[in-house]
């Protein structure tokens, strides 16, 4: 469908692999031991319930949380196995899942040609941030950490051209958490760029499934999973929020915070940063171009139009 890029050269070691399982471990239940717990609130009580009650008749479903109920739909089928209850399952399980992501940080740095030194220090290096381990494990009741590890694999199935591993991962994780549409889309980005000029009637077929895909598993479950009330910022169910897709790109507030959250995610990158460096990132990103400016693209338009978690907080208030 679209051209091959250079191999990835890198491999693991049964030795590597085990300091990285363990390194993970160490820095997940050091951060753990030290953080505390935080109550359910906000949306941590809406996965909690459909952990407790599912989605098929339970009146209490709410949007968006109703579109992403793998997470809390496992957890419960979890928590009622080990007869624990639904909290300490939450946290568990968010601990696991921080593990899981540290440990595909590490691979997918070493499989990009890293030695393993470096990979493990960006898998470390990741898992301090705030919002990566600490804040999943404080809250243990939100479902951002189970996306992580997919959307990374995602992002290495569209530099690695698997076509169908992007969609299968996409059509899962979307049941997970909406930025899912992140592989799908900056594939279909890829094919469009590739293909547009020379190979129009290949591109049919790839973007007919990748249509399907987001259809079946992103507009169909919000069709057909009843609701009794909203909390997106952007909801075709209340027109007057659709005034928000010109509001919010044209509002200067917004675009500050964005762009202070990039830039605080990208600091130790940047005090790292140096010209030597640069070229060498330079030289090693280039083949990858296209995928990676259509990802950051994708990225930066579900971010402008995401929530701001004001509606939610306003109405566990009114609750």
């Amino acid at each position: 469908m679209f051209p091959k890029p250079a191999s990835y050269t890198g491999q693991m070691t049964l030795r590597g692999s085990l300091t990285v399982v363990l390194v993970a471990a160490g820095v997940v239940l050091l951060v753990a031991r030290f953080t505390n717990h935080l109550n359910a609130q906000w949306d941590m009580l809406y996965y909690q319930d459909m952990a407790a009650n599912g989605i098929l008749g339970n009146h209490r479903l709410v949007a968006p949380f109703a579109y992403r109920p793998a997470a809390p739909l496992a957890i419960g089928v979890v928590a009622r196995a080990a007869h624990t209850n639904y909290t300490g399952a939450f946290r568990t399980c968010a601990e696991a899942m921080s593990m899981v992501f540290i440990v595909a940080c590490c691979f997918f740095a070493r499989v990009n040609q890293g030695s393993g030194r470096a990979a493990l220090f960006a898998g470390v290096l990741i898992a301090l941030n705030f919002y990566i381990v600490k804040w999943n494990v404080l809250a243990g009741s939100m479902v951002d950490i189970y996306a992580y590890p997919l959307v990374l694999l995602g992002f290495w199935a569209v530099l690695a051209r698997r076509f169908h591993l992007v969609l299968l991962i996409s059509a899962a994780g979307l049941f997970v958490k909406e930025f899912l549409l992140l592989p799908l889309l900056t594939q279909a980005g890829v094919l469009i760029y590739d293909n547009y000029r020379t190979n129009r009637r290949k591109l049919i077929g790839p973007l007919a499934l990748t249509g399907a895909v987001i259809v079946i598993c992103f507009v169909l479950p919000r069709v057909l999973i009843p609701i009794v009330d909203s909390a997106q910022d952007i909801d075709p169910h209340e027109p007057r929020k659709l005034l928000r897709l010109i509001s919010y790109p044209a509002n200067p507030k917004r675009w500050f915070n964005i762009a202070f959250a990039y830039l605080a995610f990208w600091l130790p990158a940047f005090l790292l940063f140096t010209r030597s460096r640069g070229r060498l990132v330079r030289d090693r990103l280039y083949p990858h171009r296209a995928v990676i400016f259509l990802f950051l693209a994708f990225h930066l338009l579900l971010v402008v139009y995401g929530g701001t978690n004001r509606s939610e907080e306003r109405r566990v208030g009114k609750e």
